[in-house]
């Protein structure tokens, strides 16, 4: 596939990458994985090359990365749900300050320790009650 667009090449986008050091420039030769990791095997880099395209139309989709003969132990197509549809992480809207981050992390918590809830930071960030383990401890002089 020829992925030359000259239109690119006239773009403010393209001064800016040619302003990088030539080490990283978007038309330097690729880096040889194998002598970089030389404990990689050779489909180990083939798949960590084509994952690692810079340009996204070259880059090797999701599904062909499973099917990838490096991944073959773990591959089982039974066990791999494609989504319905486009995956929107509205989360990382949401207006984040250290306190309202500290809760969400709080509540993550709680939602595997029910034995610590009711006990979030507040608003004024005052720290959350100790776990019933090192209460004990605190308790016992330490010990």
């Amino acid at each position: 596939m020829d992925v030359y667009n000259p239109r690119f090449y006239s773009t403010p986008l393209s001064l800016y990458f040619d302003s990088f050091s030539p080490r990283l420039s978007v038309n330097n030769n690729r880096v040889n994985l194998a002598a970089r990791l030389p404990n990689l095997t050779a489909q180990g880099a083939n798949l960590l090359d084509q994952m690692l395209q810079f340009d996204p139309r070259k880059r090797i989709s999701v599904q062909a990365a499973l099917e990838h003969p490096y991944l073959a132990t773990y591959h089982d197509p039974t066990n791999e749900p494609v989504a319905s549809g486009v995956f929107k992480a509205d989360f990382e809207n949401i207006d984040m300050d250290k306190t309202k981050l500290r809760q969400l992390v709080y509540a993550e918590i709680e939602s595997f320790h029910p034995e610590l809830r009711g006990g979030a930071p507040d608003q004024a960030g005052s720290p959350a009650p100790m776990h019933p383990s090192k209460r004990m401890r605190a308790s016992d002089g330490g010990m």
